[in-house]
């Protein structure tokens, strides 16, 4: 985006979500009417994001977290965070519209590009190992 980095990660879930954005666990409803616990995925998100800003010096703030599941999947997680989310597929492109819409200056290109080299660097590294 022109104001804001994006973290997606997807998860396909079969059954449907519930529970709220920072519990360690939601509630899983499958679709034989069974309750599971089903591991939080914005949990990654958050790590990731808080990965990035150590190792690239971006402020934490300017990094979004989007957790998209399947479209399939109803998502019953309440939700007060402006920073992480979980969405399904088909919602995700009108998210970042009202994320990209917020009353915030542009990003830095030049601070942008470094970023962007540092996450190049990092992901070329990481694959050698």
């Amino acid at each position: 985006g022109e104001k804001y980095i994006y973290v997606i990660n997807a998860e396909y879930v079969q059954g449907d979500l519930t529970g709220d954005i920072d519990d360690f666990q939601f509630v899983m409803h499958t679709k034989k009417g069974e309750k599971k616990y089903y591991d939080n995925p914005t949990k990654q998100s958050k790590y990731v994001s808080t990965k990035l800003s150590n190792n690239t010096g971006i402020d934490s703030s300017y990094l979004i977290g989007i957790t998209v599941v399947n479209d399939e999947c109803r998502v019953g997680v309440e939700n007060l965070s402006k920073q992480f989310y979980i969405i399904q597929l088909n919602k995700l492109e009108e998210l970042i519209k009202n994320i990209e819409s917020r009353d915030i200056d542009k990003l830095d290109e030049k601070a942008l590009e470094e970023a962007v080299q540092e996450i190049s660097l990092m992901n070329r590294t990481r694959n050698k190992q």
